[in-house]
């Protein structure tokens, strides 16, 4: 079964400066370039790919997530985008807050600053 999300995502405090570049190899040995595949001089440059956060998580996402995704997709097909107007539609027909109760900007923005550094958000959690 393959995983639907990045098991191998290091966590956010993880900056040991590590690349997955390959070591350098000479190439056009005989020409006295002196370049090596993969310096600053060559083409062939290596960069390694950029993973931005929110197109990675380390887990998949739990039922609640799931829920409140579901709901705020219902919201943006519905060309609900301002803030206030979003919290009012996840109160009238969304999952409630976290903690189980009526949404609020703060506990929204909360929650999805949560979501955004990795972290579970809903019950139990």
């Amino acid at each position: 079964m393959v995983p639907d999300f990045n098991p191998h995502l290091r966590p956010p405090a993880a900056t040991d400066g590590q690349t997955d570049a390959a070591p350098a190899e000479p190439y056009g040995s005989g020409t006295g370039s002196g370049a090596n595949k993969g310096d600053a001089s060559s083409i062939e440059r290596y960069d390694p790919p950029q993973l931005i956060r929110w197109q990675t998580r380390p887990a998949p996402p739990n039922d609640y997530e799931n829920a409140l995704g579901d709901a705020l997709e219902a919201l943006f097909t519905r060309e609900i985008y301002a803030l206030d107007t979003i919290i009012d539609g996840l109160n009238e027909s969304g999952p409630a807050d976290p903690d189980g109760k009526p949404w609020t900007e703060s506990s929204f923005t909360a929650a999805m600053k949560r979501l955004g550094d990795g972290e579970p958000v809903g019950r139990g959690t």
